[in-house]
């Protein structure tokens, strides 16, 4: 990273390229190169991006910031060009491409490969885990919920603020206490919790009252945390099966009436039923994965990027380019596993025409 700073400086002052950039840097460097390489073999290297591309990386990045100008745009982007070169070059162990994923898919990311190499790292234990998040002012209520979900629905039914208190040496104070770092206890203790018990996939928490909190566990757990108010206060000119319908249509706040008031207990229960549900039926979109992301070796990652833009400008010209077998699994070994490459596109853009395209189906496995 210093290395990769200093380029970016140069690139910046000097208005110059990438690699004339890297020789400046490399040259400033070299009466430490010694101290340096002895440095950096000691270390394994991890890089996060904010996304492949140097341009959208920096935007993600600077998307953040309270006040960017033109000046940290452009040191931004030269300096994700430079630390893309050095992952080409292979100077970095891993990178770990963070996108729009919430922060406990980076994070069981991160701690999967470290695991590997350093078993006292633990793997994340909430990848495999959906939660409810149980709000609202009504305490009846509230316990209603959290009782059918845990006697029909199979959630065990923990505690928000034991959580937050396993994960910190001294309590938190709901009214005083930062959103996200409360939203982090929580969820530290709620790892902890699950390693514990590994044949939990589904829990409750309750009481989660702060709306900050709420959406700051969103931003850890994306849609694999669902919020659920079962309180007189939300909707009140709503009426109940109109009510159920919305919260259901809106992963924001799953937004339940009181069962004791004008809330017949069917209706809850049919609202939690379909919570429980869609959390175990959920259909999902293929997501794009990063080249750098799959940890393979630079001539096979340089190789997988050509193929990629090849087949997809000017146009697009497949329907899926995915990467199969132990890349894919993360465990790749050099010298022993091979790239297996599936290719699917439409019978049009095969190429030839006739009874020629109607007969080439490629099938091929590019060898490590």
């Amino acid at each position: 990273m210093l290395e990769a700073t200093l380029a970016a400086v140069a690139a910046v002052r000097e208005r110059c390229g990438t690699a004339r950039a890297a020789r400046d840097a490399r040259a400033a460097l070299a009466p430490y190169r010694t101290a340096l390489r002895a440095s950096e073999e000691t270390e394994y290297g991890v890089v996060l991006l904010h996304d492949e591309s140097p341009a959208l990386g920096a935007a993600r990045g600077l998307a953040r910031s309270p006040a960017p100008d033109c000046l940290l745009e452009y040191f931004q982007r030269r300096l994700r060009e430079q630390i893309n070169r050095l992952l080409d070059e292979g100077r970095f162990d891993t990178a770990v491409v963070v996108g729009d994923r919430p922060v406990i898919d980076v994070q069981h990311e991160l701690r999967q490969r470290l695991h590997r190499l350093y078993p006292a790292v633990p793997e994340s234990a909430l990848s495999r885990v959906r939660v409810a998040a149980l709000g609202g002012d009504c305490e009846h209520a509230r316990d209603a919920a959290g009782e059918y979900l845990r006697t029909r629905r199979g959630y065990a039914r923990l505690s928000a603020a034991h959580l937050a208190d396993a994960a910190s040496h001294t309590p938190a104070v709901p009214d005083t206490d930062d959103a996200t770092a409360q939203a982090e206890r929580i969820a530290d203790g709620l790892d902890r919790y699950c390693a514990a018990h590994p044949f939990l996939d589904r829990v409750s928490i309750e009481p989660v009252h702060d709306p900050s909190t709420v959406e700051a566990l969103r931003t850890l757990f994306g849609d694999r945390l669902r919020a659920v108010s079962p309180g007189p206060g939300a909707g009140k000119d709503t009426a109940p099966e109109t009510a159920a319908q919305d919260a259901a249509q809106s992963p924001a706040q799953d937004t339940i009436h009181d069962a004791a008031a004008p809330w017949p207990r069917l209706s809850l229960q049919r609202h939690l039923d379909r919570l429980a549900f869609d959390a175990a039926w959920t259909f999902r979109p293929l997501k794009p994965v990063s080249v750098h992301s799959l940890g393979l070796p630079s001539c096979l990652g340089t190789y997988l990027r050509d193929l990629r833009d090849r087949l997809t400008r000017p146009r697009t010209a497949v329907d899926l380019l995915a990467v199969t077998g132990s890349a894919a699994r993360g465990t790749y070994r050099h010298g022993w596993s091979d790239l297996d490459v599936l290719v699917l596109a439409p019978q049009d853009a095969l190429p030839g025409s006739g009874a020629s395209a109607r007969s080439w189906h490629p099938c091929w496995t590019g060898s490590g």
